[in-house]
C-alpha cells in the first residue's frame, strides 16, 4: 500500500514531509534556549532539547496532553523527542501538530 501511495502521491507526501521538517525548524528557532537542533529528515524528524530532564518533562506534558510521541533520552547525550507520522501526513495535521507543540513550549515548565 505504501508503494502504491508513494506512486500515485509522491510529489504531495514530499512536499507535506518538507513543509513539517520546516516548521519544526520554525519552532526550533523560536525557542532556541530551550530546543538545540533539529534532527531527521522529513517525517522522520525530532527536536532536539538542549537539556535531557526538559526533554523527558516535556515529553511527559505531550503524552499528558494527547500527543503521542517519543522521547529518545536513554542514552548519554539523548535528548529528542519525535513523532513518526504516515507517508498520508497532511499540511493540516502539521500545523495543529506544530501548534500544540508551541503552546507547551510556551508554558515552560
Amino acid at each position: 500500500a505504501n508503494i502504491e501511495l508513494l506512486q500515485r502521491h509522491g510529489p504531495e507526501v514530499n512536499s507535506t514531509q518538507e513543509y513539517y521538517y520546516k516548521k519544526l525548524c520554525e519552532l526550533a528557532a523560536e525557542f532556541p534556549d530551550r530546543i538545540a537542533a533539529v534532527h531527521g529528515n522529513r517525517a522522520m524528524t525530532g527536536l532536539k532539547f538542549r537539556d535531557v530532564n526538559d526533554a523527558l518533562a516535556f515529553h511527559k506534558k505531550c503524552v499528558e496532553s494527547g500527543l503521542w510521541l517519543r522521547v529518545h533520552a536513554y542514552h548519554a547525550g539523548h535528548s529528542t523527542i519525535l513523532c513518526k507520522f504516515a507517508l498520508c501526513l497532511e499540511s493540516a495535521v502539521v500545523d495543529a501538530f506544530v501548534r500544540r507543540l508551541r503552546l507547551l513550549l510556551e508554558a515552560g515548565e
